[in-house]
């Protein structure tokens, strides 16, 4: 529970800064623009969807969760809604025995695929160590924001930024 807090913290913490920063010194947007957000963290490698049950109104349903394609086509319909869009994860996409056994190849790659613009580094990105999370990102092609670590790993800290500016539909941010 506390990582899903830390995890939703970050993933606000990342939406007011891409917004304040946005908002400084920028050429006003033209009119109408609209903007399209999609943000999703505590993937922890579930690329694939699964059943599980949750409590909705005092009794267990069925609901379906993870699962890159869904990320995917959500995000491609919010792209098809506004004038533009960012896909953004708040971290913690790499996790257990999927990482473990793919170095965070197929984690990386469908995020690739779904259009990820923006990552930032979950502490589950970090549990097989930095020089692994720095195998894992290499194959970004987003993105790997955090402002809040020092990372000594050369491979890894090749790849971080401190923040990042994104330009989409004509609004800078």
């Amino acid at each position: 529970m506390k990582t899903r807090r830390v995890c939703s913290l970050i993933s606000a913490m990342l939406f007011i800064a891409l917004m304040v920063a946005g908002c400084a010194g920028v050429t006003p947007a033209p009119e109408a623009t609209s903007l399209s957000m999609v943000t999703v963290s505590d993937i922890h490698s579930n690329i694939l969807p699964y059943e599980t049950k949750v409590e909705k109104d005092g009794e267990k349903v069925e609901v379906v969760v993870g699962g890159m394609d869904r990320i995917a086509a959500l995000a491609e319909t919010q792209e098809g809604l506004a004038d533009g869009s960012l896909l953004v994860s708040g971290g913690d996409n790499l996790m257990g025995f999927f990482y473990k056994t793919f170095d965070g190849v197929p984690e990386i790659e469908s995020m690739n695929m779904a259009g990820y613009d923006i990552t930032c580094l979950g502490n589950h990105e970090f549990d097989l160590g930095t020089e692994a999370c720095g195998k894992a990102m290499k194959n970004a092609e987003f993105d790997i924001v955090s402002s809040n670590l020092t990372v000594t790993e050369p491979g890894l800290a090749s790849l971080v930024k401190p923040y990042v500016i994104k330009e989409t539909a004509g609004v800078t941010i």
